[in-house]
């Protein structure tokens, strides 16, 4: 068997067709004529290929070249000398042997340049490598020919193929056909060898005034849009597998696994738009970049230029990007899980949603919350602040998500905008400010707050009703403006104060020490209040709730008339240390005085719900005060503490009353004024005194005088309620402990005088008897007359036993101790000259010399009497009497 070998030229690609065995006889050995024949054609041929080879020009380096040697079997059919008309001729045997490969770069990068509208699709469009053409077609004639054929005879390496540019790999392949002996049709018939593949890569520039516009789904290695060129996606996504530099205009749907640079501005006449942008490596904006629909940086990276989201488009942030340019948010979404840092201007403008899992830091003075107020602008994710965040323009921002106010910073409202307008969520921790300082109406905070911080209020009213916690904060205040809670729950802990001549007021919602907790509101200055207009104010059971306002600050319980006001106390414990003025409102649970200035004004207070007011320093219950203890609501003043009903006032029955335990001093004062007790048990273990004014028993069994207690007037002239107090009832008193009479400083009763200090309705009168009367010294010569005091409860001045100071109805040596302690006041030193002269009478008793009184003889006191006084008395001296 012959064969011949096909060898290529690596520069021109010229098969060598060579056969092996020339020169060889037939089988019996002698040398055919076909033979050197064909020797001679093969010989020309070969001298035809080298000046082929000469001829052809040089290969650039980074073309294909075909290499290698194929080896084509093949047999001779000689003449038949006995067969009339028989040819010799080589037929192919079948099979081909070697290889023939593509010599190229690892990447084919392939160009082009487009000027006018590019038609992306078009293989002309691009520049295409040559093959070198020397030897891509070579034949012969004679007695036996061949053809070879490289990519179907094309020039080039034809990498495009049908849909344009797309990364990917390409394989070439030679074709052999028609090799055969002369006048033979049946012979070589075709043969394929396909060579090695190689990647391909595509680069595009877009020339100034040419435009670029997709028909397919491309994958490029580089794109770069000059200024004046525009790119127009048209709904396709390109592939960068490298950067993707835009200084012109572009619509840009692409994946970029390197840098996107983009310096394009509308001021030149060049924008970029991000319809669907990814970025793999930097976005390197120093432009415009319009986010209309999606951009997603997958690295760590940042921008200089401006970035407007908008039209409801994506900005999503795989890692950290910081904005050191402009970030213009006027709708659209931002998504994390990156860090968003704005290091620049970042303004919100219209809509737009922060959503969960993203996470914006401000750190400039340059983040602005802008118009108009609608509940598409939404923090579902976290913004946090460490310099100053504005918000104006009557806008809305739905936090459902965090804001972190840091320390040092300022989140300031600056008109009537709103946090969360119309729906109650989100939390706002402010360990820095937290401020309105504009408008003149409410800015509503939907979000809970967590205030470790200031919160202050310089203009119109910040409206909480998110709730949240008062953990140690500040509130400052100016121009009378508050900071309002009005729902939901509120935990207060340490120590909150405030400062200004404006007001904290809770007036809903639940405000309380929580269980093993302690909250208190102090060191408010500057004349700050706290409202307690609404809601409930406690500590709850095992939480303290402190109250400690001082100087010009005072806590208020109040409300508006024609509601119940606010309510204070808990099961735990809620104490009052300061100033505080209860104008409206209810106590229930538990709530503790422990301040002398607690004040009751002009209005309707009650305690209800087996709440317990416990006083135990001093409750001034002043003019038009009316209390009510209903559902068990009880009062209880302590031992050393004071209760004063001043003016005109009540305590009634409201339903289901408890009772009023008074175990310290309760004084009624106010001169022509009533108190009432209507229907509430007062239980008196301690001091009733009933100094001016009237105080009104209504109800049976109401003032009840417990053995320990003390009932007490006070006598400074003789007209009832204005000198002395007065005890009305429609019902008999039951008369128990103490009853004491005190005199004013410079009032001495005379002869005569009387003092209605009990008036019954009807014939109710006293049952019983006072287990003591204490009454003051009269002058010599007078004494008290009780006769009537239980009857209609009249105490008047009689006659009464010259010396008998103490009024026990015998002149004797106690007598003597009384002087001697009211000398100067009461008694003057012929007073002594009077005990003296009437020594040893008795009431009703005579004697046949000295004075007489009511017609009885009052002997000389003997020596021996006199002995026992002057005894008595040095005995007292030594003991400090």
């Amino acid at each position: 068997m012959d064969t011949f070998a096909l060898t290529s030229c690596s520069n021109c690609r010229v098969v060598v067709v060579e056969d092996s065995r020339w020169g060889r006889a037939g089988e019996d050995g002698t040398r055919w004529p076909f033979v050197d024949f064909l020797r001679g054609t093969c010989r020309t041929i070969a001298w035809m290929v080298m000046a082929m080879v000469l001829c052809a020009r040089p290969a650039v380096a980074v073309n294909p070249s075909l290499s290698g040697s194929l080896v084509v079997p093949f047999l001779f059919h000689p003449d038949d000398p006995d067969v009339v008309g028989d040819q010799a001729y080589w037929y192919w045997s079948g099979g081909i042997g070697g290889s023939i490969s593509l010599s190229a770069p690892t990447v084919l990068e392939i160009s082009t340049a487009a000027v006018g509208n590019l038609n992306w699709s078009n293989p002309n469009n691009w520049s295409k490598f040559p093959l070198d053409t020397g030897g891509l077609s070579i034949s012969s004639s004679g007695s036996g020919s061949y053809n070879a054929s490289v990519n179907g005879g094309s020039p080039y390496l034809n990498v495009l193929g049908p849909s344009g540019p797309t990364e990917g790999t390409v394989g070439t392949q030679v074709v052999f056909a028609n090799i055969h002996g002369s006048g033979s049709v049946d012979g070589f018939g075709g043969a394929t060898v396909s060579s090695n593949t190689v990647a391909t890569k595509y680069n595009a520039t877009i020339a100034s005034g040419a435009h670029l516009n997709f028909d397919q789904i491309p994958t490029l290695q580089n794109l770069t849009v000059n200024s004046g060129a525009s790119v127009n996606n048209g709904g396709f996504s390109i592939t960068v597998r490298s950067n993707l530099a835009n200084h012109g205009s572009g619509d840009f749907n692409a994946i970029v696994s390197g840098d996107f640079t983009n310096d394009a501005v509308a001021a030149s006449g060049n924008v970029a738009n991000a319809t669907y942008l990814e970025i793999g490596g930097q976005l390197i904006n120093t432009g415009e970049l319009n986010v209309n629909n999606h951009l997603k940086t997958i690295s760590a990276t940042g921008n200089a230029g401006t970035i407007k989201l908008s039209n409801n488009g994506d900005f999503i942030s795989a890692a950290a990007f910081a904005n050191n340019g402009i970030f213009q948010f006027t709708d659209g979404n931002m998504y994390g899980p990156g860090v968003f840092t704005n290091n620049g201007t970042f303004t919100w403008i219209g809509q737009g949603v922060i959503r969960p899992g993203a996470q914006v830091v401000n750190t400039t003075t340059a983040f602005t919350i802008v118009g108009p107020n609608t509940n598409s602008r939404a923090l579902e994710g976290t913004l946090t602040n460490s310099a100053t965040i504005t918000q104006s323009g009557g806008s809305n921002l739905d936090a459902s998500g965090t804001i972190n106010n840091q320390a040092s910073a300022l989140y300031d409202i600056i008109d009537d905008s709103h946090v969360s307008l119309d729906a109650t969520h989100g939390t706002i921790h402010n360990a820095g400010t937290f401020r309105k300082s504009g408008g003149s109406g409410n800015s509503e905070i939907g979000a809970a707050i967590n205030n470790t911080g200031t919160i202050s209020v310089t203009s119109g009213r910040l409206h909480f009703r998110g709730g949240g916690t008062l953990n140690g904060g500040t509130m400052t205040f100016s121009g009378g403006h508050e900071a309002e809670f009005y729902a939901s729950d509120v935990t207060v802990i340490g120590t909150n104060s405030a400062s200004g001549n404006g007001a904290l007021e809770i007036s809903g919602g639940h405000v309380f020490a929580d269980s093993g907790n302690a909250g208190t509101f102090a060191n408010f200055t500057g004349g700050a209040n706290l409202l307690l207009t609404g809601g409930l104010v406690e500590g709850k059971m095992g939480g303290t709730l402190t109250f400690n306002l001082t100087g010009a600050s005072t806590v208020q319980l109040t409300g508006p008339p024609s509601q119940s006001g606010g309510t204070v106390g808990g099961l735990g414990s809620t104490i009052n240390a300061g100033n505080f003025q209860w104008v409206h409102g209810v106590v229930v649970g538990n709530f503790t005085n422990t301040s002398n200035n607690f004040t009751m004004t002009a209005g309707n207070q009650s305690i209800s719900g087996s709440g317990l007011l416990t006083n135990a320093n001093a409750i001034s219950q002043g003019d038009g005060s009316d209390l009510s203890l209903l559902l068990g609501g009880s009062l209880t003043n302590q031992a050393g503490a004071l209760w004063t009903m001043t003016g005109t006032n009540a305590i009634e029955d409201g339903f289901h009353t408890g009772p009023i335990n008074n175990a310290g001093t309760w004084r009624k004062t106010g001169v022509s004024t009533t108190s009432t007790l209507r229907s509430v048990p007062f239980n008196n273990t301690g001091t009733l005194a009933v100094e001016s004014g009237k105080l009104s028993i209504l109800g049976p069994d109401v003032l009840n005088l417990m053995p320990a207690g003390t009932l007490s007037f006070r006598l400074g002239g003789l007209t009832p309620q204005v000198d002395f107090g007065t005890i009305e009832t429609d019902h008999s008193l039951t008369a128990g402990g103490k009853l004491a009479v005190t005199l004013a400083t410079g009032f001495a009763p005379a002869l005569g005088n009387t003092f209605d200090l009990f008036d019954w309705a009807a014939t109710y009168s006293f049952d019983g008897a006072f287990a003591a009367l204490q009454l003051p010294v009269l002058a010599s010569g007078l004494k008290w007359d009780t006769s009537q005091l239980y009857a209609s409860g009249v105490l008047s001045v009689g006659v009464g036993l010259p010396g008998d100071f103490n009024q026990n109805g015998v002149v004797d040596a106690p007598d003597y101790v009384v002087w001697r302690e009211y000398l100067g006041t009461t008694y003057t030193q012929s007073d002594y000259n009077t005990w003296r002269a009437h020594f040893g009478q008795t009431m009703g008793s005579s004697a046949d010399s000295g004075s007489s009184v009511n017609g009885a003889s009052v002997p000389e006191p003997s020596l021996i009497w006199l002995v026992s006084i002057f005894v008595f008395v040095g005995v007292l001296r030594s003991r400090g009497v």
